[in-house]
């Protein structure tokens, strides 16, 4: 068994996600898709770099804050396509994952994406550093 099923049967052991998230999680691995990701060669200087994702609400400090290597960004965004993932009120469209695509592709730095949620409180920044 991977280590990735170990870890996601353990999450669910532990109440962290549900059955539902479990088995959606599962058949992401399972996708042949997810395995087939083009990864497009960028610099070693770039692939040193995060993608980050702040998660504010209502002016304040950020209640999310999320580090993601550049090189495992593809992949990542690939498997959260498959599960259909959200942030509670924030929706990324496809056209936003493709302008993240873009800005590693073309080795972008600083402010990527600002999305406001649909409670007019809750704000995500993306950006490359």
């Amino acid at each position: 068994m991977s280590s990735e099923r170990k870890k996601i049967l353990e999450m669910l052991e532990e109440g962290k996600i549900t059955s539902k998230e479990a088995a959606d999680l599962l058949e992401a691995i399972d996708d042949s898709s997810v395995k087939d990701v083009n990864v497009t060669k960028i610099s070693k200087s770039y692939s040193n770099k995060y993608l980050k994702i702040r998660v504010f609400e209502a002016e304040k400090e950020s209640k999310v804050s999320l580090n993601i290597p550049i090189k495992l960004v593809k992949l990542g965004i690939s498997f959260a396509s498959k599960l259909n993932s959200k942030i509670e009120g924030v929706n990324i469209s496809n056209e936003e994952i493709d302008i993240i695509l873009e800005a590693i592709d073309n080795e972008i730095e600083g402010e990527i994406l600002s999305i406001d949620a649909d409670d007019g409180k809750t704000q995500v920044k993306i950006y490359i550093e």
